[in-house]
């Protein structure tokens, strides 16, 4: 499946700057800052008003690789903890802990192929999220990443995905030997 829609489509905001290690640099929806260490922009604060949020793959010409601890988590912003879903491009390497953390509304996230890591916490208290995509290079998922999920129906994983794979919405490692996720809206036997 498309791992993240409309993405790739996505005209990225605007801003006068040049990448410099650390820098912290800001536009009308996010604050970020480029890291020499991943080659690329790190996502470290969501400031925008839209609730149905698509992560751009550039920021400043240079590739988004990373949403930062807490990004979507601050406790300031009342918008960041009410999106409801979210579209996170290939460039995007890894989603850092309680990235999404108490994101209440949220409701659906696709990971694109880029990210391998899914830290601490990562979604942890997004009760309403109820459909998640992983992509096909998810090879880590911390354990408390994926707590606090009532509504969740269905995890998705991309059919070329070496770690994971998912069966009727419910999430196993590859050979399927052990059950990773069933999701609390799931019943029967698994």
């Amino acid at each position: 499946p498309e791992s993240t829609p409309a993405a790739s489509s996505v005209t990225e905001p605007k801003t006068d700057t040049s990448a410099v290690s650390g820098k912290k640099y800001t536009n009308d929806m996010f604050e970020y800052e480029y890291d020499a260490n991943i080659g690329g922009m790190r996502i470290t604060k969501y400031i925008g008003e839209t609730l149905d949020v698509v992560i751009p793959s550039t920021l400043d010409g240079k590739p988004v690789k990373a949403v930062g601890e807490y990004a979507f988590n601050n406790g300031e912003d009342e918008t960041a903890s009410q999106i409801t879903s979210v579209a996170i491009p290939d460039s995007v390497t890894s989603l850092g802990d309680g990235a999404f953390r108490g994101c209440e509304n949220l409701s659906s996230v696709v990971i694109g192929d880029g990210v391998t890591k899914i830290g601490y916490a990562a979604f942890s208290g997004c009760l309403n999220l109820s459909e998640i995509t992983l992509g096909k290079n998810v090879s880590a998922i911390h354990d408390e990443a994926i707590t606090g999920w009532n509504e969740l129906t269905a995890i998705t994983v991309d059919e070329n995905n070496k770690t994971y794979c998912s069966k009727d919405g419910v999430l196993y490692n590859k050979k399927m030997t052990e059950l990773i996720l069933c999701p609390s809206r799931k019943s029967g036997s698994f």
